[in-house]
């Protein structure tokens, strides 16, 4: 009766990553190949598990698990969003939409995560949002802030050190076309430019 209910539910998930994320939950739940019962190709058969099921690896980095957990953090805990470490992330940075996620439930404390989900536009941090929706993970309120100070510290710091990195890398002369075009854009971005920062921009422009 539950797999009844579900299936026109999960069939207007129009999100991939989010509906993969429901088949595999209510599979596990009913006890049964939602997946196939959602296609019609089965009709309450139960799961095999006899053949053991295919693992699907999903590709993740550092900054990835890093916007996931201060996602997860603040679907469980919107009032986290007055916290004012997310001032480190600054205006030109790539990261810019976890402040406007934040903005969202400093305005919508009581709002639906789903609201949200529907609001973002880019595909990737959707699918993000998605599985931080659906995540096990459960947090307390002090755990949570806990896990969006060392992700965002992290993120903060990954930026700087790009900088650093690349600066190096063109002292060393082992920069490439598309890292050397990365710096300029880096330097440009910056509030203030130091004396080095402009000599570096100068040297940058006339190659």
């Amino acid at each position: 009766m539950v797999a009844q209910f579900a299936i026109p539910l999960v069939n207007k998930i129009l999100n991939p990553t989010l509906k993969e994320a429901y088949i595999s939950e209510l599979s596990h739940i009913c006890d049964l190949d939602f997946e196939k019962l959602l296609s019609g190709n089965a009709l309450f058969s139960k799961r095999d598990y006899s053949k053991q099921e295919e693992v699907k690896k999903v590709p993740s980095t550092i900054m990835r698990k890093s916007v996931l957990g201060v996602f997860t953090a603040l679907i469980q805990h919107p009032a986290l969003a007055t916290d004012r470490i997310f001032e480190l992330i600054k205006k030109d940075s790539r990261f810019l939409f976890l402040n406007d996620v934040r903005n969202f439930y400093k305005d919508n404390l009581d709002a639906a995560p789903s609201i949200l989900f529907e609001q973002i536009e880019n595909e990737k941090i959707k699918n993000l949002f998605g599985e931080a929706l659906v995540s096990e993970i459960k947090l307390s309120k002090d755990d949570g802030r806990a896990m969006i100070q060392d992700c965002i510290e992290l993120i903060s710091k990954s930026e700087k050190d790009r900088d650093e990195i690349l600066k190096e890398k063109y002292n060393m002369q082992e920069i490439s076309s598309a890292e050397k075009r990365e710096l300029q854009q880096l330097i440009l971005k910056k509030e203030e430019l130091s004396e080095e920062d402009q000599k570096l921009l100068k040297k940058l422009s006339s190659k």
